[in-house]
């Protein structure tokens, strides 16, 4: 099975290889899909070349204040943290549309392709609640490539690891007249059993269109379809793997044959489409505006002890729910510019109807409208921008306003401050526990010290939010808790000569705080490596050592159903912890010609027996290979 499913991915590089035309050109950029009034952190095409990654989830690592919460196997749903909180928190937009789902207003990265991302956005914290339909705290925009006029362009991307895990993806865009552009991106991602059920499969497809109405108006379309099969198995039984769960560095939870799991029946297959159609236009410069039109369907089938199969575990409940969406509305952009003055409005509506067994309602409706104003002094130094926001959610209104500055100063340095005070309503899941009463209440403030040059990169920043009846899960179901967290973040990249030095790492300071939130006192990602450009200019290089950090921690479960981190600690113990892991990978990474990307990670090099969440071992001492070829007409 391995041979023929590593045949096949093979099979199917060579086949869309065919497709292409010989030759080479310049290629201009020509990008419409990043928010036009986002003053946060971004990681570009360029960056993400050069790192290493699985899927979209690993590049927020790379990200102030980003945190992946990996269970250990490939395509289990990884928890995404931002600014100190993750799923039902974090809106995930896509050229602006939002993705997430309706029901538990969550969304698993697995789900999106990567190999067609020109840029993602990090929305500063301050502005977070403006995008999507919830006012949830954080918000990223994954910004697409898009080529216009221009010859054929072909991506590949194929990677090879241990346990029969492989990735293959093909991106193509084409202008096929003189108006039309077109491209397409179809991904297949598998694992095969590393423990017991613990195998995944995705498959996913995208198709665009931009069609030119005149120089400064296109029409556009597009449709997205993703479909995951992904074995829960829970990680290991603790229980039954030692004698004393106290004893969690036992080698037998580390060894995939010994380890016993919680679940050996359980799994859940995700199906999510979505489409959406419309017109951009820079006809008027100082009045750019995108309106458009979207269906979306999110069906998540979710099996534990399946008696379809006749083979159950005992003392494991049957559960067989189909939790399903489909979503219809209506986005509409715009952009007003009056000399130093700009506003950018964001307006959503849609009506959503929904299935599942966990909620009483069986529909949605959602309005909302925000608003951006901004303007420049001090010889466009100075930008002060002030927003508000206005949702109606199912008959809730709720309201949010705050205001940021940013000032660059002569000595290169940039200051960022931002603050908002906002409403945030319960999603459908929520709401059938508590009705209406109550609202989640935050107030958040995000500062931040910049600094470019062509030596050095820096930044510094600080966040702080107080949060008022948040809703936590504990062993004996949801509470409301007031909840304070601050933390602080320094990321950075120095090159001395041919060597370049890298770190992301945060620490949050209010211990009751991150114990709520299951966080880590500290988070450090980075690495040393040699950088330059060999044989006649003909390869970049770079090449060196990945190290993570994880600091203590208080050990969490997760309902997978509802995408639910829960934060009751996994012992009774309050002033419990996991102490301190950490690896190093070593990371090779050589383009040719600037077309290949060859691609080699000798991945956990020292073997580090450990987790990050209990109890899923990371991936052991293993080497991972692989290449991306860009071609052009």
């Amino acid at each position: 099975m391995k041979i023929l499913r590593t045949t096949i991915r093979i099979l199917g590089l060579v086949i869309v290889s065919f497709v292409i035309i010989e030759g080479q050109t310049d290629s201009t950029l020509h990008k419409t899909g990043a928010l036009i009034d986002s003053t946060g952190n971004s990681i570009s095409k360029k960056y993400i070349n050069f790192s290493d990654y699985r899927y979209p989830g690993d590049f927020f690592k790379l990200m102030p204040f980003g945190f992946l919460r990996d269970l250990g196997f490939t395509g289990q749903p990884h928890e995404l943290i931002l600014y100190g909180e993750g799923f039902n928190n974090i809106s995930v937009l896509s050229d602006q549309a939002f993705l997430n789902d309706r029901i538990f207003n969550s969304f698993d990265l697995n789900l999106f392709q990567s190999e067609s991302i020109e840029e993602i956005e990090l929305i500063p914290l301050a502005r977070g609640f403006l995008y999507g339909a919830d006012n949830n705290p954080a918000a990223i925009n994954f910004v697409s490539r898009k080529y216009l006029h221009e010859r054929p362009y072909t991506r590949l991307r194929y990677y090879q690891a241990p346990y029969d895990e492989g990735f293959i993806d093909g991106y193509f865009n084409s202008n096929f007249s003189e108006k039309l552009n077109i491209s397409f991106e179809l991904t297949n991602q598998s694992a095969g059993l590393r423990y017991p059920n613990s195998d995944y499969s995705l498959w996913a497809f995208t198709l665009k269109t931009n069609y030119k109405l005149s120089d400064s108006t296109f029409a556009f379309s597009s449709y997205k379809y993703s479909k995951t099969n992904t074995q829960l198995n829970g990680g290991v039984n603790i229980d039954s793997a030692v004698a004393s769960p106290l004893d969690y560095e036992n080698p037998v939870i580390y060894n995939p044959i010994l380890a016993p799991v919680n679940f050996y029946y359980r799994y859940q297959k995700s199906t999510l489409q979505y489409f959406d159609g419309g017109i951009k236009s820079y006809l008027d410069s100082n009045a750019p505006y995108k309106i458009s039109f979207f269906l979306r369907s999110h069906l998540n089938e979710y099996r534990q002890n399946d008696t379809t199969y006749f083979i159950t575990q005992t003392g494991v409940d049957t559960i067989i729910h189909d939790n399903s969406s489909n979503s219809a509305g209506l986005n509409y952009n715009q952009s007003l510019n009056f000399g130093a003055f700009r506003f950018y409005s964001i307006n959503q509506f849609e009506y959503t109807s929904v299935s599942s067994p966990l909620i009483d309602e069986d529909k949605l409706t959602v309005l909302a409208s925000s608003l951006i104003g901004s303007t420049k002094t001090l010889q466009e130094k100075l930008e002060l921008s002030y927003f508000g926001k206005y949702l109606n959610y199912n008959g809730s209104s709720h309201l949010g306003y705050g205001a940021d500055l940013s000032l660059r100063t002569p000595l290169g340095f940039i200051f960022y401050a931002g603050y908002s005070n906002f409403s945030k309503p319960y999603n459908l899941y929520e709401k059938s526990l508590f009705g209406e009463s109550g609202k989640q209440i935050y107030h958040n403030a995000e500062i931040k010290l910049s600094y470019y040059s062509p030596l050095i990169n820096a930044e510094a920043s600080y966040f702080r939010k107080d949060i008022k009846n948040k809703l936590i899960m504990t062993e004996s179901g949801f509470i409301s808790k007031n909840i304070l967290i601050d933390g602080a973040n320094l990321r950075a990249s120095l090159k001395l000569w041919k060597f370049l030095f890298e770190t992301n790492s945060s620490y949050y300071f209010n211990r009751e705080g991150r114990n709520s939130l299951g966080l880590p006192d500290i988070i450090s990602t980075g690495g040393i490596y040699y950088v330059d450009t060999l044989f006649n200019n003909n390869l970049n290089l770079k090449t060196g050592f990945n190290f993570y950090l994880y600091g203590k921690r208080p050990g969490i479960y997760y309902d997978f159903e509802r995408m639910i981190t829960a934060s009751w600690h996994i012992y009774k113990y309050d002033d419990y912890l996991f102490k301190p892991s950490n690896q190093i990978d070593f990371f090779f990474a050589g383009q040719l010609q600037e077309r290949a990307i060859l691609y080699f990670v000798f991945e956990n090099l020292l073997n580090s027996k450990y987790f990050i969440v209990p109890y899923y071992p990371k991936q052991e001492r293993a080497v991972r290979f692989g290449v991306a070829w860009e071609f052009f007409d």
